[in-house]
């Protein structure tokens, strides 16, 4: 299953592979997923964000805005227009 290949091969894997599947999931409608792999794409914000702007959470603005930089993505983007839309 997907906890146990994580777990065996998580870390053999580069972070910007991780980053690449966390966001696919979240365009896939898999937020539960994309947040199981955040911390190995070293994106636990913006995942965290973008799963708010995706339930339409109060504090997805907040979480929004606290993104860093440098994980100011187009996924990013897209999650911040999710937000506005919803």
């Amino acid at each position: 299953d997907e906890n146990a290949i994580i777990k065996e091969f998580g870390t053999l894997i580069p972070a910007t592979d991780h980053r690449y599947r966390m966001e696919r999931m979240f365009y896939a409608d898999r937020p539960a997923s994309a947040l199981r792999v955040a911390g190995l794409a070293g994106a636990q914000p913006l995942a965290d964000a973008w799963a708010a702007a995706d339930k339409g959470d109060k504090n997805a603005a907040r979480l929004l805005k606290a993104v860093p930089a440098a994980q100011r993505s187009a996924g990013y983007f897209f999650a911040e227009a999710e937000y506005l839309r919803k």
